[in-house]
């Protein structure tokens, strides 16, 4: 871990799921569905870019965030942080 990246979030691969999610067979939906082995490879269908197109892209162990810290050291009477 050297540091954190700030990332913006792609839909671009959602499109290309197949949205053939309603099947006739009953075991599609089943909860003790078998996996064959296929893992969790492809859980999460979008792609993490860059906030700044100078920074590399995040790899599957980086630490990233999408929003940056809200400013707690700041005092906002308006919000109740007290600095």
């Amino acid at each position: 871990f050297d540091g954190a990246s700030r990332v913006m979030v792609s839909n671009s691969d959602r499109a290309r799921v197949n949205n053939n999610a309603i099947t006739s067979n009953s075991a599609s939906n089943s909860v003790h569905q078998q996996r064959d082995g296929l893992g969790r490879k492809h859980r999460y269908n979008f792609q993490l870019k860059p906030y700044n197109p100078e920074h590399k892209p995040p790899g599957q162990k980086d630490l990233v965030y999408v929003e940056p810290s809200p400013p707690f050291c700041e005092k906002n009477p308006k919000l109740g942080i007290l600095g």
